[in-house]
C-alpha cells in the first residue's frame, strides 16, 4: 500500500474504503458454511479479515498522525525560538539587537513552514472527521504550531512599530543600570577592603562563607560588566573600564586562601594528631600538607597587616608538622616486619609497651620517637627494598604455580595417545625471565631475609629449565621420527630401531600420562629422576635418528637419484613406497622430466577361465618384449563391450586378455617397428578364451610434465606376483630408471626407422617429441655427411637439401595452423620449427661458405649427431659425448643463434676435458638456459640450483654425491652468491670429482665415502660478476671451470624463429619492427631502474604473441568444425571396418598396410588415454608412441594411439599409407619434381584454416608488444613510446573480450567493498592480468597510497568471480612482509640441534599455495611480498622469477612452483634490488594520481548514513571548492622539519575524512526530528573546516600558516552550488557561506567549535573557562580534557573547596596519574596550554573514533607526557562519555572491563617520538608474519615487571613543535579492522550533576601496551613480546581483554636500527 497521496480526498477514499470493507465482511459474510455434510466455521475468518480491514485503516490513521506530528516539530525547531525573541522584546540593547536582525527573517521563515502547517492542516480535518484519537501533548504541539506563523507575524509587525520607542526606552534603561552598576562596584570593592582586615582566628568559617560569597559575587560583577559594555558597543558609547573588577577578585583570592587554609588545617589537624596512626589518608596528608606549606610561605610574603599575622603563625604550625610528615610516611611503610618492629623497640623500648593499632602522633612525639627519625627512615626503606623482592617473588609463585602445559594429539604421527607440548616455547620463555629476575634478586643487599627463598626459586627454576629442554628434544625427535615407524614398511626395513623406537615410545607415553594428570609445569619437579629419563630418551632417539639417516644413506646408494631429495621428502617417500601414487610427488626431482606414471593393477583370475602370455615382438636390447599380457588388457561382458584397466592412479580392475593371433614380420624386416605404429593391427574378433595375469600395481608408462606418455618395453613390477613381496623402492626405481632409458633408447631406433616408412606428417604425430628431435638432427647429419661423401659438386644437394627442409617447416607451419592439435602436439611443432630452421639455417651457412668436405671446422664446431652401432653419439667440434637416453619430455626449447654454438663448443671441450663450464655475463643473456639447453639436446638430466648465502657445504655436499653417482649434470646458478668459507670447501670437492674423472677411476673416495663415479656428469657454474653482495672466486676453484662469456645475443634471429615457430608467417619483418621498437625504447624512454627492454623483454613479448597466434588459430579450427557439424554426416561405413558396438575383441592384423581408411570425424575414436576409462578400450600389443595433454575438465586424444586415424582433417591417409612409396631415398638424388610430391613430403592436400594477412599478424604482435610493456611507463614516457609503437605497426588492436569481463567485474568488486574503480586502477588492474599469464613474479612498484593493495585486491576479487563461474576456486592471496623477519626465518632454517628442517614464512605459505584446494582443484594463488626490497632476501627468489619455478633451500630442497602460483612484490622502490631480480619479474608502475582524492572522497560520501547522507553534495562541493587550492599552497610550503611527516593528497584526504568521521559520530548524528535544520548544516560546515584545517597542519610549514588561514577563511564565506536530495528528488541547492563564522581575529588554528553551544570558541577561552569548572557547559559536547572528575581533583589539590584553582605556569592542572578511584593523585600534573590542548582534543577525538596515530616532534615538547597524561585518563572522559551518551539515548562506546595492563612510562620519560596505535577486539590480522601463533596463553602477565614490548605503529601523525603556537594532529591514512560503532549524543537543555557523575566508578576502557623501539629491535622480538601481553582469543588470534581496546603506545618509534640498505626493522 502506497504511504503517499496526491490530495486529501485520496486519503479520505482510502479510509472510508477500508472502513466499508470492515462493515460488508461483518454484514454480508456468513458465521458458517455447510458443504454437504461438513459445516465450516467461519467466525475466525471473518474476524480476521474485519481486523485486517480495521488494522490497515487504522494504519493510514497514524501515517497521517505522524506526518503532522513531524510537521509540527519541525514548525516549532524552526520559528520557536524567534517566537520567544520577538515575545520577550527588547528587555534591553542586547534583545533589541536580536529582534533587529530576526524581523528581516520572519517572512521567509514563516514561508518554509507554510507546507507543513498545511499539513497538519488536513491531516487534523481527517482525523477530525474519523474521531482519530491524539494524545493531549501531540494535540498542543499541533495547535502551537498553528499558531506559531500567525503570532510571529503578529509579534514581527508590533515590535516593528514600537522599535524607536524600544530604543530610547533601552537607551535609558542603559543609563540607569550603569548609574546602579557603578554604585554596587563602589561596595563591592568596600566589602574587599573590610575582609582584608579580618584576622579573627574564631571566626574563620564565617570568614571562608563571606569570601566565597564576595568572590561569586565578583564573577557576577564581571559578567555583567562584559553584558553592559556589549550594549554600550550597540548604543555607539564609550565602554566604561570595569577592570579594576577583576583587581579586586585578585586583591581578595589571598585572604580566600588563607581562611580556607586555616579552616582545612584545623579541621584535618585533629584528625591526623590524635587519630589512630594507621587510620587516616596517608595519600591526603601526603598530597595536601606540602601544597598548604606552598601556599601559606607564600601568604606570608603576599599580605600585610592583621591576616599576616595569621599567615605567619600558621606559617609555622604547617612547617612544624610538615617535619612529622616523613615519620608518619616511614611508620606506614607496607613492608615493615616483626623484624624491623623488634630493631626500633631496641632504641625506643616505651614504644612497644603500646598497642600499635591506637598508636596516634600525638602519643609517638610524647614518647620522643621523632628523635629517631633517621633509624626509621633506614628501617623503612629497608623494609620497602625488601618488600619489593618479596613481591618479585610473590608473582613468580603466582605465575609459576599458574603454568599449564598444552598438549596436543598428533595425528599425522600415526600414534592417537600420543601427545605433545605445543607451548614450550611460551613455558621456556617465563622460565629464563623468572629464573633471570631471581638471580637478579640474589645479587641485591637486601635480599637477606630471602635468601633461601630465593636459593630454593633459582634451584627449581633450573630444575625445570632442565625438564623442559629435555622434553622439548625428546618431542622433537620423537615427532620427527614417528611417522616412520607408523607405517609397517619401516618396521620391517629397520627392525632393531624399530624395536628402540617402540621402547622409546612406550616410556615416552608413560611419561605423558604422569604429566597429562595435573598438566602443571610446578609439578614436574615432584616426578625423581624425569630429567634423567628424558635424557635417556633423548640419547636413544638420537640412536635411533643416526640408524635412519644411514638407512636413508643405503637407498641413496641403491638409487642414487634419491640424493637430490632432502631428508623429509626421503622419510615421506619412504613412508609410501609401495605406492606409485604416493611417490608421484617427488618423481620430478628424480626424473626430471617425468610428471607422474602410468600404472595397472591386475587381479587374480575369476573361476572358469585361463590365461595365456605370447610375445609379441622380438628380444629389444636391454631384454625380452612381453605381448599383450603387459599392456593392460581389456575385459568383454556378454555384450561385448571392453574397458582398459591402466589408471594413473593403480586402481585394481579385473582384466581378460584377449588371445593375440599370430603375427608376421611387417615390411622393411623390422619386427619390433610394427609394434610402435600408430594403428597397427587393429581389428575387431570373436571372444576367445584367455588367461589373466595378477599381482600387485605395475608400472607400464610415464607421463611427462607436458602430458606426454613414453610407453616402458617392460612393465616394471612393484610386487612379486608369485610371492607377494613388495619390491624395496630403490629396486623398481632403479629398474624403472633402466627402462627408461631403453625405452627412449628402442624407441629412437624405431623412430628413426620409420622415417623412411611414414608420411612426414604422420612421422610428427606418431612418436615422441625427444625422439623426433634427436632423429630430425641424426638424418640431418646423416645428410651432410652423404651429401660431402658423394663427391662434387656440392651446392645443388645442398640447396636440395634446404628446399627440402623449407617443404617440410611448411608442412609443421601447415599443421600448427590447423587448430586441432592438442597443447602436447603444439609444442612438438614449435620445437620442430625451431629445429628444422637451425639445420637450414647451418646448411645454407655451409653453401654459401662453400666447405669442400665435412672436416671444416665451420661444420666440426656444430653439435652433431650420429647413430654409432646401436648408439648415439653427440660430436662438437673433436669431442664426442654419449646420447644420455634420458626421457625429458617436451618441454620448450631455445633459439640456437651464434652465440649459443659458441658456448655449446666451449661446454663440450670443458666436458671432454673433464672440467666445468663457467658462463658468465649480465643477466638475461641466457646463461642457464644454454646449459639447460645443451643438456636436453644431449638427453641429459640436469640439476639446476641457485645458491644463497645461508647454503651450507653439507646441503651442497648432498647435491655433488647425487651427481656423482648418477652422472647427471648440475648447474649452480649465481655460483658466487655463496660465502667464501663454502666456496673453499666446494672448490675441494669438485677437485676430487674432476681429478677421479680424469684419471677414469670407477669409484672414489669423497667426504669419506667410497663413491661410485659415473664419467658421463658434468658441472657447471653461472655468475653475474659485476653485481653487489657477490665473493670472488678462489684461484683453485677458477681453475676447475671454463669460462665462457655470454653476451648480447641476436635478438632479431631469435625473434624471427620464435615468431615463425609460432606461425607467423611474416615472421622475418615483425621481428626486426619488434627488436627495433625495443631497442628505440632503450635509448629515448627516461632512465628508469625497473625499465628492461632486453632478452627477457623480448620473450615476454613473443610469448604473449604465441598465445594470441594459438587462439586465433583455435578459433578458426572451431568455427571450421562447426560449419562442417551443420552437413550431414556419411552414411556408408568404410570397407573391412566392423562397428565395435557388435562386440569382440581387438587382434593384430597381419599387416600395417591394409588398414582401412579412418573413420569419419564426427565418430566416435577408438581409443582413448591410460588415464581414462570412461570408453571401452581394447588392448593392443605394444604401446604406441603419441603424445596427450592431461586435463581434468576435458579429455584429450588419447595418448598411446594417437595415430594418422586420429587426424583425419589433416591428412590424406590413404595417400599417406600407400604402399608405392619408397623406403629409402638418398638426399643427394632429390629432385625437384620428387621433393614437390605431397605424398613423399607429407603435406596436407587441404589448406591451413588459421593463416592470418600480414596486417592481422602485425596487429597480434602490436597486441603483445603494448601487453608487455605498457604497465612499466612512467606517464611521460607513454606517449613516446605508443607513438612509436603505431609508426612500426599502425594497424589497430583487436578487443579481448576477457579484458570486458574482468573489467566488468571489478567494477562490481569495488562497489561491493565501498571502492571506486577509477579507470586508472582499472586499466593498472588489466596489466597485472597480462602480466600473471607470462611471468612468475610481478613488480607492484610506486609510491605510497597509490593503489597498489587496493588494485590486486580487486582484481582478486574480479578473477575468483572468473574462476568460479568456470567451475574452479576462488584466488586465495597470501600477504607476507619479508622485512619483518630473517631471511631464515623467510626461507627456512636448519635446526643443527634437533637435526631438524623448519619451514619458514615464504616456504609455508608456498608449500599451501602449490596444494590442492577445495575439491582437489588447483587455483590461482598469489604470495603478496609487501615492503622494501633488498638483495639479501629477494635474491632468493630468482629461480622462482625466471623459467626454472623452483625454489632452492639452503636444505638442498628444490621446491617446484605449479601452473597458477604467483609473487606480486609490492613496494615502493627498487634501489636495492639487482637488474637480475628486475629483468625476471613484469613490472606493473603505478604513480600516486592527483586527483586520486576524488575518488576517495566519493568513496566516503557513499558510504554516508542519514541524515548526514542528504548532504553529500554540500560537503562533495565544499571540498572540491578549496581542496585544490589547499593542496597547491601545501606543495609549495617548502621543505619540512626533519620531525614533520609529508603526506601526499590522498593521505591528507583520507586523514581528512577520519576526522570528518570522529566528530560526524560524535557531534552530528541528531535525532530525526531534526534532520534537516540549520543545526546540523552548522554542525557540519564546522567539522569540515576543522578536519581540513588539522589535517594539513602537521605538515604544514610555519610560515605557510597564515596563507593557510586566508585560503580556510575564505572556505566560510565561498558561494557554491550543489544538488540536495529530498523525498528521492535531486534539487538544485545554493549556500552564500557558512552558517557560523570564524571569530575576524587569529587564525583558524587558534579555534575549536562548541558543538554544544554552536559557536567558535578559542583555545584560550576554552582555557579560562576551564579554569572555572563550575561555569562550565557540562553538556555532552563539552571538551574537559582529561574527563570531568580530573578537573574537579586538579581544583581541589589544595584542599580549597571547587571553583579554585591553584596558580600553576598559568595553566591547569590536568591528572595524568594512574589513580586506582577518586581521589587518587599519585602522578605528577600535566600543565595545560594553548599550545598543547588542540592536540589533546584532536588526540581524543580520534582516539575514540578508533584511529591509528603518529605523534611526532622534536624532543623535549611534552609528547609522553601528553599520552601518558590522556591514556591514563579514559576511564574518566572516554567511559563516561558513554553515560552521557546513555542518558541522551544514543548508543554508548563500547568499553569497560578490567583495569588497563602494560608497563607504562615514567613522566619524566620525554623522548622524541612516541605513537599510539588503536586497535579494535576483532581487528583483522595481515599476513605479515605467517609464523603460526601458539595456541596457549602465555603464562607472563601484564602485571609483571617486564621491559617494555616492542611493537608496530600507526598510520596518523601528530607533530607538536616548540616554536608552534599550537600542537598539530592529523588523522590516521588507515584505520584497524574495526569500524567505530559508537556515537556521541547532541547538546542537549538538560545539565549533568556532579552527584550523577561521581555517583559510580568507572574502569578504563583502554589496554595501554607500552613498548620502546631502540637500534637492537627485532621483528621477531617484538612479536614474542606482544604475544606475550595480549590475550589468546582463538587459535592464531590475539587480542586484549574482553570489553577492552587494546592501545599499542610504541615510543621512539624511529629508534629503531636501520641495516644496510637503509630501512628499518
Amino acid at each position: 500500500m502506497n504511504r503517499r497521496a496526491t490530495v486529501m480526498q485520496d486519503w479520505i477514499d482510502m479510509i472510508e474504503k477500508f472502513s466499508a470493507q470492515e462493515e460488508a465482511i461483518r454484514r454480508d459474510m456468513p458465521s458458517e458454511a455447510w458443504l454437504g455434510l461438513v459445516r465450516l466455521d467461519c467466525r475466525g475468518l471473518k474476524d480476521s479479515l474485519a481486523a485486517r480491514a480495521r488494522e490497515l485503516r487504522s494504519q493510514i490513521l497514524h501515517w497521517l498522525q505522524s506526518d503532522a506530528t513531524d510537521a509540527a516539530n519541525t514548525t516549532l525547531v524552526r520559528l520557536r525560538e524567534p517566537a520567544d525573541v520577538l515575545a520577550t522584546g527588547a528587555v534591553d540593547l542586547a534583545a533589541l539587537h536580536m529582534v533587529r536582525e530576526l524581523l528581516p527573517r520572519v517572512a521567509a521563515l514563516v514561508s518554509e513552514v507554510q507546507p507543513y502547517t498545511a499539513t497538519m492542516r488536513v491531516n487534523l480535518a481527517i482525523m477530525e472527521r474519523f474521531k482519530h484519537p491524539l494524545p493531549d501533548a501531540e494535540l498542543a504541539d499541533m495547535w502551537t504550531a498553528l499558531r506559531l506563523p500567525v503570532v510571529a507575524q503578529e509579534l514581527a509587525t508590533e515590535r516593528l512599530m514600537h522599535m524607536r520607542d524600544n530604543e530610547e526606552r533601552c537607551l535609558e534603561q542603559l543609563k540607569r543600570d550603569l548609574d546602579v552598576f557603578s554604585d554596587h562596584v563602589v561596595s563591592l570593592r568596600k566589602r574587599v577592603t573590610e575582609r582584608q582586615r579580618l584576622a579573627d582566628e574564631s571566626q574563620v568559617d564565617k570568614y571562608v562563607d563571606q569570601c566565597t560569597k564576595l568572590d561569586a559575587e565578583l564573577i557576577i560583577a564581571i559578567e555583567r560588566s562584559q553584558a553592559l559594555n556589549r550594549m554600550q558597543l550597540l548604543a555607539g558609547w564609550e565602554h566604561t573600564n570595569y577592570e579594576g573588577l577583576t583587581a579586586l577578585r585578585r586583591q581578595l583570592q589571598p585572604y580566600t586562601d588563607l581562611w580556607k587554609l586555616v579552616q582545612g588545617f584545623r579541621e584535618m589537624y585533629q584528625v591526623w594528631m590524635y587519630s589512630p596512626l594507621f587510620g587516616f589518608d596517608l595519600d591526603v596528608l601526603e598530597t595536601r600538607v606540602p601544597g598548604w606549606a606552598r601556599l601559606v610561605a607564600k601568604l606570608d610574603r603576599e599580605l600585610k597587616g592583621p591576616p599576616h599575622v595569621v599567615a605567619r603563625k600558621y606559617h609555622k604550625r604547617i612547617s612544624d608538622f610538615e617535619a612529622f610528615v616523613p615519620l608518619i610516611r616511614a611508620l606506614r611503610t607496607n613492608g615493615l616486619r616483626q623484624r624491623h618492629w623488634a630493631r626500633l623497640f631496641e632504641e625506643a623500648p616505651a614504644l612497644a609497651k603500646v598497642e600499635r593499632d591506637i598508636w596516634t602522633l600525638h602519643s609517638l612525639l610524647a614518647l620522643r620517637v621523632h628523635e629517631h627519625l633517621v633509624l626509621v627512615r633506614d628501617l623503612a626503606d629497608m623494609a620497602a627494598r625488601e618488600l619489593t623482592i618479596e613481591q618479585s617473588l610473590d608473582k613468580i609463585d603466582s605465575g609459576f604455580h599458574a603454568l599449564q602445559m598444552v598438549l596436543a594429539p598428533v595425528p599425522e604421527s600415526g600414534y592417537t595417545d600420543v601427545v605433545t607440548l605445543v607451548n614450550g616455547e611460551d613455558l621456556l620463555r617465563f622460565v629464563d625471565d623468572a629464573q633471570l629476575r631471581v638471580r637478579g634478586l640474589a645479587t641485591s643487599f637486601y635480599v637477606g631475609p630471602h635468601r633461601d627463598s630465593v636459593s630454593a626459586w633459582d634451584e627449581m627454576l633450573g630444575s625445570v629449565r632442565t625438564i623442559l629442554d629435555g622434553w622439548l628434544e625428546v618431542q622433537n625427535r620423537w615427532n620427527h621420527i614417528a611417522p616412520l615407524f607408523g607405517a609397517q614398511a619401516f618396521d620391517e626395513q629397520l627392525p632393531d630401531e624399530g624395536a628402540r623406537f617402540e621402547d622409546v615410545t612406550v616410556e615416552w607415553r608413560a611419561v605423558q600420562g604422569l604429566v597429562r594428570r595435573h598438566c602443571k609445569v610446578s609439578e614436574l619437579t615432584r616426578h625423581t629422576n624425569l630429567s634423567a629419563q628424558l635424557a635417556n630418551m633423548s640419547r636413544k632417539l638420537e640412536g635411533v635418528a643416526r640408524g635412519v639417516m644411514e638407512y636413508l644413506d643405503v637407498k641413496r646408494a641403491g638409487f642414487p637419484r634419491f640424493y637430490f631429495l632432502g631428508n623429509l621428502e626421503m622419510v615421506e617417500m619412504m613412508v609410501g613406497s609401495h605406492d606409485p601414487g604416493s611417490v608421484e610427488a617427488f618423481l620430478p626431482k628424480c626424473f626430471p622430466g617425468v610428471r607422474k606414471v602410468g600404472c595397472v593393477r591386475a587381479m587374480p583370475p575369476r573361476a572358469g577361465t585361463t590365461s595365456q602370455l605370447s610375445d609379441a615382438f622380438s628380444e629389444g636390447p636391454l631384454g625380452s618384449r612381453s605381448g599383450t599380457g603387459d599392456q593392460g588388457p581389456g575385459t568383454t561382458d556378454q555384450s561385448g563391450s571392453q574397458e582398459r584397466n591402466g589408471t594413473a592412479t593403480g586402481s585394481s580392475r579385473g582384466v581378460t586378455p584377449p588371445m593375440p593371433l599370430s603375427t608376421p614380420t611387417p615390411p622393411g624386416g623390422l619386427p619390433g617397428l610394427a609394434a610402435f605404429l600408430p594403428g597397427y593391427g587393429l581389428a575387431v574378433v570373436g571372444d576367445a578364451a584367455t588367461r589373466r595375469v595378477w599381482g600387485g600395481p605395475r608400472i607400464e608408462s610415464l607421463i611427462s610434465n607436458e602430458g606426454e606418455v613414453l610407453p616402458l618395453r617392460s612393465v616394471v613390477e612393484l610386487q612379486d606376483a608369485r610371492t607377494g613381496r613388495k619390491s624395496d623402492v630403490e629396486v623398481w626405481m632403479s629398474e624403472l630408471e633402466r627402462q627408461m632409458r631403453g625405452s627412449l633408447k628402442e624407441m629412437l631406433r624405431f623412430a628413426l626407422e620409420a622415417t623412411s616408412l611414414q608420411p612426414f606428417a604422420a612421422w610428427l604425430l606418431a612418436w615422441p617429441a625427444q625422439c623426433l628431435l634427436a632423429c630430425t638432427s641424426i638424418n640431418w647429419c646423416r645428410d651432410i655427411h652423404d651429401i660431402y661423401q658423394a663427391g662434387a659438386p656440392f651446392s645443388t644437394p645442398l640447396r636440395r637439401l634446404e628446399e627440402l627442409h623449407r617443404s617440410q617447416i611448411h608442412t609443421v607451419v601447415d599443421l600448427l595452423l590447423g587448430g586441432t592439435l592438442s597443447p602436447v602436439q603444439r609444442g612438438i611443432m614449435e620445437n620442430m620449427i625451431l629445429t628444422k630452421v637451425y639445420h637450414n639455417e647451418v646448411t645454407a651457412r655451409l653453401r654459401e661458405r662453400r666447405l669442400e668436405n665435412d672436416a671444416d671446422f665451420e661444420w666440426l664446431k656444430v653439435l652433431r649427431f650420429y647413430l654409432e652401432g646401436p648408439e648415439c653419439i653427440a660430436h662438437c667440434g673433436y669431442t664426442a659425448y654419449p646420447y644420455g637416453n634420458e626421457y625429458l619430455g617436451n618441454s620448450p626449447r631455445l633459439v640456437i643463434t651464434p652465440l649459443t654454438e659458441r658456448a655449446f663448443s666451449s661446454m663440450m671441450a670443458a666436458v671432454h676435458l673433464h672440467y666445468g663450464g663457467a658462463p658468465e655475463g649480465p643477466a638475461g643473456t641466457g646463461k642457464t638456459e644454454t646449459v639447460k639447453e645443451l643438456a636436453k639436446c644431449l638427453g641429459k638430466q640436469c640439476v639446476v640450483f641457485n645458491t644463497t648465502e645461508q647454503l651450507e657445504s653439507g646441503h651442497l655436499t648432498r647435491l655433488l654425491m647425487g651427481i656423482i653417482s648418477t652422472g647427471a649434470w648440475a648447474c649452480f646458478d649465481e655460483f658466487n652468491r655463496m660465502d667464501m668459507e663454502v666456496l673453499s670447501v666446494v672448490a675441494k670437492q669438485i677437485m676430487v670429482i674432476q681429478t677421479a674423472l680424469a684419471a677414469g677411476q670407477r669409484y672414489t673416495v669423497f667426504e669419506g665415502r667410497t663413491m661410485y663415479v659415473n664419467s658421463s656428469l658434468a658441472m657447471f657454474v653461472t655468475m653475474n660478476p659485476m653485481y653487489e653482495h657477490r665473493s670472488v672466486l678462489p684461484s683453485n676453484l677458477k681453475s676447475l671451470f671454463r669460462p665462457v662469456a655470454m653476451m648480447v645475443p641476436d635478438y632479431t634471429m631469435i625473434a624471427e624463429v620464435s615468431l615463425y615457430a609460432a606461425g607467423f608467417q611474416s615472421a622475418q619483418m615483425l621481428a626486426t619492427k619488434l627488436v627495433s621498437c625495443l631497442k628505440i625504447a632503450a635509448d629515448r624512454l627516461s632512465a628508469q631502474q625497473h625499465y628492461d627492454f632486453q632478452m627477457r623483454t623480448l620473450k615476454s613479448v613473443l610469448l604473449i604473441a604465441a598465445q594470441l597466434r594459438s587462439e586465433r588459430a583455435l578459433a578458426a579450427a572451431q568455427a571450421k568444425a562447426v560449419a562442417a557439424a551443420n552437413q550431414p554426416p556419411p552414411v556408408t561405413t568404410p570397407p573391412g571396418r566392423q562397428n565395435l558396438s557388435s562386440g569382440g575383441n581387438l587382434v593384430l592384423l597381419p599387416s600395417a598396410l591394409s588398414l582401412p581408411s579412418p573413420p569419419m570425424a564426427s565418430q566416435p575414436s577408438l581409443v582413448q588415454s591410460p588415464l581414462s576409462s570412461s570408453q571401452p578400450l581394447p588392448p593392443l600389443p605394444s604401446p604406441l608412441p603419441s603424445q596427450v595433454q592431461l586435463s581434468s575438465s576435458t579429455p584429450t586424444p588419447p595418448p598411446l594411439m594417437l595415430s594418422v586415424s586420429s587426424v583425419p582433417t589433416l591428412l590424406d591417409v590413404q595417400g599417406l599409407m600407400s604402399p608405392t612409396v619408397s623406403p629409402m631415398v638418398s638426399v643427394a638424388s632429390l629432385t625437384s619434381s620428387t621433393m614437390g610430391r605431397p605424398g613423399y613430403m607429407g603435406r596436407a592436400n587441404r589448406e591451413a584454416v588459421g593463416r592470418l594477412s600480414e596486417e592481422e599478424e602485425a596487429a597480434l604482435c602490436k597486441v603483445a608488444l603494448l601487453r608487455c610493456n605498457m604497465s612499466k611507463l612512467q606517464q611521460d614516457d607513454v606517449g613516446i613510446f605508443t607513438s612509436m609503437v603505431e609508426r612500426e605497426f599502425p594497424q589497430a588492436v583487436p578487443l579481448d573480450p576477457l579484458h570486458a569481463t574482468i573489467e566488468r567485474y571489478l567494477q562490481e568488486a569495488a562497489e561491493m567493498v565501498g571502492k571506486r574503480a577509477t579507470p586508472e586502477l582499472v586499466l593498472r588492474a588489466l596489466q597485472l592480468h597480462d602480466m600473471l599469464s607470462i611471468r612468475t613474479g610481478i613488480l607492484l612498484l610506486g609510491p605510497a597510497a597509490c593503489g597498489k593493495t587496493s588494485m590486486w585486491a580487486l582484481l582478486q576479487m574480479a578473477l575468483s568471480r572468473v574462476d568460479v563461474e568456470a567451475g574452479g576456486v576462488p584466488v586465495s592471496a597470501y600477504d607476507i612482509f619479508p622485512k619483518a623477519v630473517n631471511p631464515s626465518h623467510l626461507y627456512g632454517s636448519y635446526n643443527t640441534t634437533h637435526q631438524h628442517w623448519a619451514d619458514g614464512v615464504l616456504t609455508a605459505a608456498l608449500r599451501q599455495a602449490c596444494s590442492r584446494g577445495a575439491g582437489g582443484i588447483f587455483g590461482r594463488a598469489w604470495l603478496v611480498l609487501d615492503g622494501p626490497v633488498d638483495t639479501r632476501w629477494v635474491e632468493g627468489l630468482n629461480p622462482v622469477l625466471d623459467d626454472n619455478r623452483t625454489l632452492c633451500l639452503s636444505s638442498g630442497e628444490m621446491m617446484p612452483l605449479r601452473d597458477g602460483v604467483s609473487l606480486l612484490l609490492e613496494t615502493d622502490t627498487i634501489v636495492h634490488a639487482s637488474p637480475a631480480t628486475v629483468s625476471r619479474c613484469g613490472v606493473v608502475y603505478m604513480s600516486a594520481p592527483q586527483d586520486l582524492w576524488r575518488s576517495v572522497l566519493d568513496c566516503w560520501l557513499e558510504r554516508l548514513t542519514p541524515p548526514i547522507a542528504e548532504y553529500r553534495g554540500k560537503i562533495r562541493a565544499t571540498f572540491v571548492s578549496v581542496f585544490p587550492d589547499l593542496l597547491r599552497a601545501y606543495q609549495d610550503s617548502g621543505d619540512q622539519e626533519g620531525w614533520a611527516p609529508r603526506h601526499q593528497p590522498t593521505t591528507i584526504m583520507v586523514a581528512v575524512l577520519k576526522l570528518m568521521d570522529a566528530l560526524v559520530l560524535q557531534h552530528c548524528m541528531t535525532r530525526r526530528t531534526e534532520s534537516g535544520d540549520r543545526q546540523l548544516q552548522a554542525r557540519l560546515e564546522a567539522a569540515m573546516l576543522f578536519a581540513t584545517a588539522w589535517a594539513f597542519e602537521p605538515s604544514l610549514h610555519l610560515k605557510s600558516r597564515p596563507f593557510f588561514n586566508i585560503l580556510l577563511r575564505q572556505l566560510t564565506a565561498r558561494s557554491i552550488s550543489y544538488e540536495i536530495e529530498h523525498n528521492g528528488v535531486l534539487l538544485e541547492a545554493r549556500s552564500m557561506g557558512f552558517h557560523i563564522s570564524l571569530p575576524t581575529e587569529g587564525s583558524v588554528f587558534d579555534y575549536m567549535f562548541d558543538f554544544a553551544g554552536l559557536r567558535w570558541v578559542s583555545w584560550q577561552e576554552h582555557l579560562k573557562a576551564l579554569s572555572d569548572w563550575s561555569k562550565l557547559s557540562l553538556m555532552p559536547g563539552a571538551f574537559i580534557p582529561f574527563g570531568f572528575r580530573n578537573l574537579v581533583e586538579s581544583h581541589n589539590t589544595s584542599g580549597a573547596p571547587q571553583g579554585t584553582v591553584p596558580g600553576v605556569g598559568g595553566g591547569i592542572a590536568g591528572m595524568s596519574g594512574m589513580g586506582s578511584g577518586p581521589g587518587s593523585n599519585g602522578g605528577k600534573a600535566f600543565i595545560l596550554t594553548a599550545d598543547n590542548l588542540p592536540a589533546i582534543y584532536v588526540l581524543r577525538t580520534l582516539l575514540t573514533a578508533k584511529c591509528n596515530i603518529l605523534l611526532s616532534g622534536p624532543t623535549g615538547v611534552g609528547k609522553t607526557s601528553l599520552l601518558y597524561a590522556l591514556l591514563h585518563s579514559a576511564k574518566d572522559w572516554m567511559t563516561r562519555q558513554g553515560v552521557l551518551e546513555e542518558d541522551d539515548d544514543t548508543p554508548p562506546i563500547e568499553g569497560g572491563g578490567t583495569a588497563s595492563g602494560g608497563a607504562v612510562p615514567s613522566m619524566e620519560d620525554d623522548r622524541s617520538v612516541s605513537t599510539s596505535l588503536y586497535g579494535g577486539d576483532d581487528a583483522a590480522s595481515r599476513f605479515t608474519d605467517m609464523e603460526s601463533l601458539h595456541d596457549e596463553t602465555s603464562a607472563l602477565t601484564a602485571a609483571d615487571d617486564l621491559p617494555p614490548v616492542p611493537g608496530a605503529v600507526g598510520g596518523s601523525s601528530f607533530n607538536s613543535g616548540p616554536a608552534a603556537s599550537t600542537a598539530s594532529v592529523t588523522a590516521a591514512t588507515a584505520t584497524t579492522a574495526t569500524t567505530a560503532t559508537t556515537a556521541a549524543a547532541t547538546a542537549t537543555s538538560r545539565p549533568l550533576s556532579v552527584a550523577a557523575l561521581n555517583e559510580t566508578e568507572m574502569v578504563s576502557p583502554l589496554d595501554v601496551l607500552y613498548l620502546t623501539l631502540s637500534s637492537q629491535s627485532s621483528a621477531r622480538g617484538i612479536k614474542r613480546m606482544l604475544e606475550g601481553l595480549l590475550t589468546r582469543r582463538r587459535r592464531n588470534v590475539l587480542g586484549p581483554p574482553l570489553g577492552k581496546t587494546a592501545v599499542l603506545w610504541v615510543d621512539d618509534v624511529n629508534a629503531a636500527g636501520r641495516d644496510t640498505f637503509d630501512t628499518q626493522v
